[in-house]
């Protein structure tokens, strides 16, 4: 049995190929996580997941659903937005942190992202959100070329 799990693993870690990714925008450094299940090869269809309010992209919900994409053969960039902050990492915004950030902020930040999914050989985007993510996302999509 434990042959077969080992072996179970290393094969796993072949299909599914995971990096983060970071651009600049508008003098920001955001961060995204990148998941090939292509592996190493672009695909052109990619899954852009938003997360909710004052949250990242790691967030279980998040997460999960970049794992269930990548299980069926889709490729995803989970988004972390920059609530304002420089290189913000994967960690809840601070309740007592003032709020510099707007909402529209983000359709600004997706457009980033869009522009450098196409710079990799993307031509198609399935914009997904959460929560507020999915408002955000609603509008990029509405907005956006």
């Amino acid at each position: 049995m434990r042959t077969f799990i080992a072996i179970f693993l290393m094969l796993g870690s072949w299909v599914v190929w995971a990096a983060p990714v970071q651009i600049t925008h508008n003098g920001l450094r955001l961060n995204a996580n990148w998941e090939r299940a292509s592996g190493s090869q672009v695909k052109p269809r990619l899954y852009l997941l938003l997360h909710g309010t004052l949250a990242h992209n790691k967030m279980e919900i998040i997460h999960e659903l970049q794992q269930r994409l990548s299980q069926a053969g889709q490729d995803s960039l989970a988004i972390n937005l920059s609530l304002g902050v420089d290189n913000r990492t994967s960690e809840m915004y601070p309740c007592a942190t003032p709020h510099r950030h707007q909402h529209q902020d983000a359709v600004a930040e997706i457009g980033a992202w869009l522009a450098w999914a196409k710079q990799q050989g993307v031509r198609q985007v399935t914009l997904v959100g959460h929560s507020r993510g999915g408002n955000q996302a609603a509008w990029a999509a509405a907005t956006l070329p």
